[in-house]
């Protein structure tokens, strides 16, 4: 797997040197730049005797960014609320391509009311408007992470809630939209979550 921290699951084409002891990945859609890259080898890969890996491999480096002058300038500010909407309590946000069109996108998690609202960005770095997606059964989400859960190369998304003992999960449809998936039961009040491949399984 070939993942980026905002581009998601990279598809290419693999290829060995004329020895056979180096493999090249060549991805089809450039990564972002600053990007943290993650390159996982699945202990279920197989030699041509059919013989497993003894275990993975997982690394990760950086994409060298642009330079910058580090003079920032607001173009412009998001409305989080919807029309009519009274107090809302937004913690957190989450930046990544959620559709596919090499462009980013982010998902705002709301504590209250207890929801995420997911914004696309157009093509121009504007976000015109957001669709919203309720949390069932859980309460003040916010520690949140993106990452593709079911290996189908889409972007899915997880959010934390502080004061219950559960992740909520999101599977992606590859167009912006998400369906609820499950809860997992982690622990007393989790803080902050992280995503990776903790045991070199490939997923």
């Amino acid at each position: 797997m070939v993942w980026g921290r905002w581009s998601g699951i990279h598809k290419g084409k693999l290829s060995f040197n004329s020895t056979g002891n180096e493999l090249f990945f060549n991805p089809e859609k450039d990564f972002f730049y600053s990007e943290w890259i993650t390159i996982s080898l699945s202990k279920g890969i197989k030699n041509e005797g059919g013989d497993h890996l003894d275990h993975g491999y997982t690394w990760n480096f950086w994409i060298k960014s642009m330079t910058g002058s580090l003079d920032l300038t607001r173009t412009s500010t998001i409305e989080i609320r919807q029309p009519g909407e009274g107090w809302i309590q937004t913690y957190g946000t989450y930046a990544g391509d959620l559709d596919g069109d090499g462009w980013s996108d982010f998902i705002v998690p709301n504590e209250i009311p207890n929801d995420i609202c997911v914004f696309l960005n157009n093509g121009n770095g504007e976000y015109n408007s957001f669709s919203v997606f309720q949390i069932s059964n859980c309460d003040i989400p916010g520690r949140n992470e993106g990452m593709d859960f079911n290996l189908d190369g889409l972007m899915d998304f997880a959010v934390g809630n502080s004061t219950i003992d559960i992740v909520a999960v999101f599977i992606g449809d590859g167009n912006g939209g998400f369906i609820f998936k499950s809860k997992v039961n982690v622990g007393s009040h989790p803080r902050q979550i992280a995503a990776g491949d903790v045991n070199n399984a490939g997923r």
